[in-house]
Parts: structure tokens; sequence; C-alpha cells
């Protein structure tokens, strides 16, 4: 879908639910069974890696789904902050301090409140998307919830609480798959909406230019047409003048005639 849609969306939403499959992978004991299963140090550190990594790409795919930067720019400060820290438990774990990347990775978990916060400031300021994301994000939050009150023995251990991880991510996915969908369509729907105000702004510009055009032709016409008569007016003035010239000095000749036949 990235590749046919060309939507970054879609690809922030890919990394996205890669890193929360990996990181219910791992949580399951799947990753030393069958991803990693002769290296030690992995099966000591996918935890912390895993879930900094499913930090980082859930706050990038939610700034750029929910648009904060436009919506809620002081959360996506805050988001882009939680990222930094995200990136600093990943070199925590790499440098052997699981204790310490393990905790900065339980502190940054409050960006998962901070999400919630922010879909809710977008809806209200007219983002369709972040219905859909609040919807979501909140189904993923309480399968979370009831998965850790099982391991601290508030809930009991049955199909339910064992599954409720993967349950409620695979609810979410549907969510914002939906989501996405709709965002597409609405990207469309502007997009041919702007085409048709692109295209009615260009016909409205066709015919001020032919207006303008047209009085400019009606101008430069009349401009000939008195230049004409101008003409037309010298030429006769001309004439005129030729023939008053005929005439004075056929006048003058015909004086002197008379004077020399009167004057022999």
């Amino acid at each position: 879908l990235a590749f046919a849609t060309k939507e970054k969306g879609y690809a922030n939403y890919s990394f996205y639910l890669l890193s929360i499959a990996l990181t219910q992978a791992v949580l399951f004991g799947y990753g030393s069974t069958y991803l990693w299963p002769g290296s030690v140090w992995l099966g000591q550190n996918a935890v912390h890696l895993m879930g900094a990594l499913s930090g980082i790409t859930t706050i990038f795919f939610a700034i750029n789904f929910l648009s904060l930067k436009h919506y809620t720019p002081v959360i996506h400060k805050v988001l882009i902050g939680y990222a930094v820290l995200y990136c600093a438990s990943l070199l925590l774990c790499f440098a052997g301090q699981s204790i310490l990347s393990y905790n900065l990775i339980n502190f940054c978990a409050a960006s998962s409140i901070l999400l919630i916060v922010a879909s809710v400031k977008a809806k209200r300021k007219g983002n369709r998307s972040a219905g859909f994301f609040l919807l979501a994000w909140s189904v993923f939050i309480v399968a979370c919830t009831i998965f850790a009150m099982k391991d601290f023995g508030v809930l009991p251990y049955n199909t339910w609480t064992v599954y409720a991880l993967p349950f409620g991510s695979a609810i979410e996915g549907v969510l914002l798959s939906f989501a996405l969908a709709d965002k597409i369509n609405l990207l469309r729907k502007e997009k041919e909406e702007a085409d048709a105000q692109r295209l009615k702004t260009i016909q409205t510009q066709n015919e001020l230019l032919e207006t303008k055009v047209q009085q400019r032709t009606a101008q430069l016409e009349e401009a000939k047409d008195y230049i004409q008569s101008q003409y037309d007016h010298l030429r006769l003035t001309q004439k005129q003048l030729v023939e008053s010239e005929k005439l004075a000095g056929l006048g003058q000749m015909t004086a002197g005639i008379a004077h020399e036949l009167n004057n022999p």
C-alpha cells in the first residue's frame, strides 16, 4: 500500500506494526525460540531494544498521522523529546546499562498518555483522522493495562488476559487501517477540490484575459480608425493645397497674358 499510494503514512504504519509485532514476540518468548535462538545478548536485551524501537516508531507514526506539528505544536516538540530519550535508552542498552535503559523506557511510557491528549486536541481542531486514532490507541492502552495487571496479580491468568495484548493490537491495527484509508480518501477529495478550484481559477483568468484582449483590440481598432481618418484628412488637405497652387499659377499666367495683350 505504501508503494501503491505513495503515502508516507502507510510506510510509517508498516514500521510501527513491525516494531509492535517484534515487541510482542519478545514478550511471549518467541524471540529467543525462533528469531535469534543462538544469541544470548539479544535474549537478554531484546525487551529493551524492541521497547525503545516500538516507542520511536509509535511517536513518529502518530506525529505524521495526526499532523501534530500543525494541530499541537507544543506536544509535537515534547514527543520529539521522548523520541530522543528512546534513542538514548538504545545507546544505554548497547553500552551494557540494561537497568538504566529499562528505567528510561518506562519513563518514556508516559508518551502514551500524551498521544491520547494530542489526539483529543487534534480532533477538537477539526482533524477527522484523530477520532480513529483516539479509538484505536485507547483500545491498545486498555489491552496493555489488562496484560500488565495480569502479571501483577490483579487479574487472573486466563485466555483473555494472556492474549489481551495481541487481541488489542489486532483491533488497533484494523481501526488504524480504516483510519489510513479514510485519510487517503480525504486527501484525494481535497486534491480533487483543489484541482477543481485551480481549474476554475484558470478559467476565470482566461476569461478575464480574453476580455482584456477584446478591450485592447477595440482600443487598437479605434486608434486605427482615428489614424486613418487623420491620414485621409491630410491627403484631402494636401490635394486642396495642390489645386490651390495650380489655380494660383494659372491666375498669374492669365494675368500675364492679359497684360501683354493689353500692352503690345
